[in-house]
């Protein structure tokens, strides 16, 4: 009983499906059966939503197109000015707070705290900004380049003040600072403090009222300690290498250099704000300097490039740099473990310079960019061709433009068999 009711089922209530196509007949022509189109048109219409995507790439492999890719001299050179500013950024993210924690004397989580809440956002509102006016203005191409190196330019001139906001390293007897020189000795092993069989790695810095900073009581000479609440060391006493009227306390003397801090991170976070400018039109350059069918291959050429050539080095080269400047590591087993002083006006110099060299990087590749844009244009205008319309439209060009051509294509395909 049960197989005679599927029976009726498919037999009578299926055949219902096809009312729909019932009222196409107008336009889509052929024969019909009781209001059924032939298979051929219902061939046609299922493969409709597939002749809408992009065809397939049939002009070479992987080797081919990522040989095509990267003789585009535009795309190339503006992916590498894109490399000098990550390879800035990333050692910008990774070094700042140990750079503001050294030079203004400020805590790890004060430092982090600051660049979170002005530079970033400077930041961002660069790349919103950078974007409204690309909008706005609808820039060509070479707009785009000039508005690059543009920004690049001036962010090179408002980094230049970063050179001299700081102060050198604090007076530290033994490596800045010799307290016995006229006696002619040197180094934290003094006349004052020879019998206090003091340890060679000790770091427990002190500093005394008159500005001096010894890297452990210890090597102050002292002798007695003052204690507060908790046991909290307040002050040391008997102290030979220090005078009577000096008082000698824990913790480092500091840079002195706090006043300097929001100076500094004005000027920093200026430089992150006009630098980021140019964030969307080098985007922009990099999208309309390839074929259509190019874009999302190039894009993944562009952050292989970024990885492997800033994000990868970057740091490396940073943290490099910035050893060469200390004055004193801390050893364990024979080996260089922390540094405990820097050479602060040599710290600050390598490191703002090397994020000044990154830019003058960028800015160079930015200007040969625009150099090759204005090349290619004059080549074409006297070949008396078309002149291409540059403008970043995005009704113009990429994948909208086949998707509309592909639709007009079906369309006319319709008609015909009407």
């Amino acid at each position: 009983m049960w197989r005679y009711r599927r029976w009726t089922y498919n037999t009578r209530l299926k055949p219902n499906r096809s009312y729909p196509f019932a009222v196409w007949k107008s336009a889509l022509g052929g024969s019909m059966v009781a209001g059924i189109p032939d298979s051929s048109e219902l061939r046609f219409i299922g493969l409709y939503p597939i002749l809408l995507l992009p065809k397939r790439n049939a002009q070479g492999g992987f080797p081919l197109i990522l040989l095509r890719t990267l003789r585009c001299s535009v795309y190339l050179l503006v992916v590498l000015a894109q490399v000098c500013m990550s390879a800035l950024m990333s050692g910008l993210t990774v070094f700042i707070g140990k750079f503001l924690e050294q030079q203004f004397s400020v805590t790890a989580s004060f430092a982090n705290l600051l660049v979170g809440s002005i530079h970033v956002p400077g930041a961002v509102l660069g790349i919103l900004i950078g974007g409204a006016i690309l909008r706005k203005f609808q820039i060509s191409l070479r707009g785009s380049a000039v508005m690059c190196f543009m920004a690049i330019f001036v962010s090179i001139c408002v980094t230049t003040p970063l050179l001299f906001l700081g102060c050198s390293t604090q007076n530290i007897d033994g490596l800045t600072f010799n307290l016995n020189s006229s006696n002619g000795s040197s180094g934290i092993d003094l006349s004052c403090n020879r019998g206090c069989s003091c340890r060679d790695q000790a770091y427990n810095p002190v500093c005394t009222t008159d500005g001096i900073e010894f890297i452990s009581p210890c090597h102050a000479g002292c002798r007695n300690a003052t204690f507060g609440f908790a046991g909290k060391v307040v002050n040391y006493t008997n102290c030979s290498c220090v005078s009577t009227q000096a008082l000698v306390k824990p913790g480092t003397c500091g840079s002195g250099c706090y006043r300097l801090l929001l100076p500094f991170m004005f000027f920093l976070t200026l430089t992150a704000f006009v630098a980021t400018l140019c964030q969307t039109p080098s985007f922009m350059l990099v999208l309309r300097s390839v074929k259509p069918e190019d874009k999302s291959f190039a894009i993944g050429i562009q952050f292989m490039l970024f990885r492997v050539l800033a994000w990868l080095p970057g740091p490396i080269l940073y943290g490099s740099m910035i050893d060469t400047t200390c004055i004193r590591w801390e050893k364990k087993c024979n080996k260089k473990a922390a540094c405990r002083y820097y050479n602060l006006d040599l710290f600050r110099v390598r490191y703002i310079g090397l994020q000044m060299l990154f830019e003058c990087g960028a800015f160079l590749f930015f200007l040969v960019a625009y150099y090759v844009l204005v090349k290619d244009l004059l080549r074409k205008e006297q070949r008396g061709g078309v002149k291409a319309k540059t403008s970043i439209d995005p009704e113009v060009g990429g994948e909208r433009k086949i998707l509309m051509e592909k639709e007009n294509g079906m369309k006319a395909q319709l008609e015909l068999k009407v």
